[in-house]
């Protein structure tokens, strides 16, 4: 379940999106609940069935970690350090900033080496793992390709609509145990 308390309201955290592929594959009943501030409501429902992309062998439930370069984004605020992904088999990277912190992208990956990167899963995951790089995140095409044991994600030569996402996912990812 997602609250969406202030305004504008929007879902998955204001402005980022709603990515089917990463619910369990099959029928799922979608409903929102209103709540004017004078105490009327109102609930409408859909019936959606969908389905999950496969995710390339090569990613698929792999860990990778990255040590990003200083100031690779003046734009941004990410700490610099030793960043660590996971690419699950429900479309969801998962990762682990150098302090600590957590979050999420969903994705979609082929295994002709593109990449698409959707923005957070605020709402599928713990408190503690909601947001992303930017707010909002919007869709970001990269490449993909295995070097030995090494992931290299690259720019496609389409601008992602945040830096800070771009400035953490490009460059050389080495197998983490």
């Amino acid at each position: 379940m997602w609250v969406e308390q202030n305004l504008p309201y929007s879902f998955n955290d204001d402005g980022n999106l709603f990515v089917p592929s990463v619910l369990d594959p099959g029928s799922h009943l979608l409903s929102i609940d209103v709540y004017t501030s004078s105490g009327v409501a109102a609930t409408s429902e859909a019936n959606v069935t969908t389905t999950r992309p496969s995710v390339p062998a090569e990613l698929e439930g792999k860990g990778f970690k990255h040590q990003t370069p200083e100031q690779r984004c003046a734009t941004c605020d990410m700490p610099d350090g030793v960043w660590r992904i996971e690419f699950g088999a429900d479309g969801v990277i998962r990762f682990d900033d150098p302090l600590g912190g957590k979050g999420t992208e969903a994705f979609e990956a082929t295994s002709g080496g593109v990449l698409t990167l959707y923005g957070p899963t605020s709402w599928i995951v713990p408190e503690e793992a909601r947001g992303g790089f930017c707010d909002p995140n919007g869709i970001a095409t990269m490449n993909w390709q295995i070097s030995g044991a090494d992931l290299i994600l690259s720019a496609s030569g389409t601008d992602d609509p945040c830096p800070g996402r771009a400035g953490v996912f490009t460059g050389t990812y080495q197998p983490s145990s």
